[in-house]
């Protein structure tokens, strides 16, 4: 927790993450007319620049019920508070830990304070386990865990994890993606994401690539079709950057675009709509620097699914490409 104090005030702080207070709250009709100006700003505590929205309320240190009159909300809060009185103001803000500041104004030599106070995010477990995505081996690597919403960044040190398995808590809600790091000859890798909530396992499984012999997939993610279209989502685009610089690395490997459909319309029909949808990614890998050497195109229509077309979310699954290793040269 951290917090500031300006213009010389002489008080005393303390300041604790705890549980929800409810109280039921008499109305203080007269609180005086000798009073200290308080100022509170409000901001994550991991992210100084983030400001946080709280809610305020204040009681009397000696009297466990709040004071009706005095609650505030916002990241700026500014209220008036009579001398030679103990306080606790209690802050509360959703996704964040309820923190309690106790202030002491028995004996003070200044009439305004300004406190800058951090609010704990209140984090949950997210279990990650990292895999060799042909073997299925877990494997001794690190990486980043990194928050899509806030400049929020979790590293993984191999030394720290056990055999390629970790625990680490992260914000509810907020989206995060995981990214491999390593030295021992793993070619690419899986970035996974996931957006943690409360109540659930939350899980990521990482795959990682060490060989990308002939036959094998390049792994990707969330590569999917909208229906009859052959246009590529931003999510589809964000996985193929990712590819460029592998396939730009090794100019003699050879790769299939291989594009599918779900179980919808005609066999001509879907086998054209796959051509198209593979000719859309060779398109956008050529505009990025590639030779049209490395590169093949196939459409397979509804032949390959790889679940079922009986939902709308196997459907969703099958409208997809794959990118396939025809031959590999170091």
């Amino acid at each position: 927790m951290a917090w500031g104090i300006c213009l010389g005030i002489s008080c005393l702080l303390a300041a604790q993450a705890q549980d929800p207070i409810v109280a039921e709250s008499p109305t203080y009709d007269q609180l005086g007319i000798h009073v200290v100006a308080l100022q509170v700003n409000c901001w994550d505590a991991e992210i100084a620049s983030q400001p946080v929205s709280a809610y305020l309320r204040v009681r009397l240190a000696d009297m466990p019920v709040f004071i009706d009159t005095i609650q505030k909300s916002g990241p700026q809060m500014s209220l008036l508070l009579p001398i030679n009185r103990v306080y606790e103001l209690v802050f509360r803000a959703e996704k964040y830990l309820d923190t309690t500041l106790r202030i002491d104004f028995a004996q003070i030599n200044d009439y305004e304070l300004k406190l800058e106070l951090g609010l704990k995010p209140d984090k949950i477990g997210l279990d990650i386990q990292i895999r060799d995505l042909n073997t299925d081996e877990t494997l001794p690597l690190g990486g980043i865990v990194k928050n899509l919403y806030r400049p929020e960044a979790i590293y993984l040190n191999p030394r720290e994890g056990r055999e390629g398995f970790y625990q680490i808590r992260v914000r509810e809600e907020d989206e995060y993606e995981m990214e491999v790091k390593s030295e021992q000859g793993y070619l690419f890798y899986t970035q996974n994401r996931i957006v943690p909530k409360r109540g659930l396992e939350n899980r990521l499984d990482v795959k990682v690539v060490r060989s990308l012999a002939p036959g094998h997939r390049i792994p990707l993610q969330d590569v999917s079709f909208a229906y009859n279209d052959f246009s590529l989502s931003e999510q589809a685009r964000s996985e193929l950057d990712r590819v460029v610089p592998l396939l730009l690395q090794y100019p003699a490997l050879l790769i299939e675009i291989a594009a599918h459909t779900d179980s919808d319309g005609t066999d001509a029909h879907n086998l054209r709509l796959s051509f198209l949808r593979a000719e859309a990614v060779q398109t956008y890998l050529l505009a990025r620097g590639l030779s049209p050497s490395v590169l093949s195109v196939k459409g397979y229509g509804a032949t390959q699914p790889i679940a079922s077309n009986l939902s709308p979310e196997g459907k969703a699954r099958n409208r997809r490409f794959e990118l396939r290793v025809l031959r590999w040269t170091e």
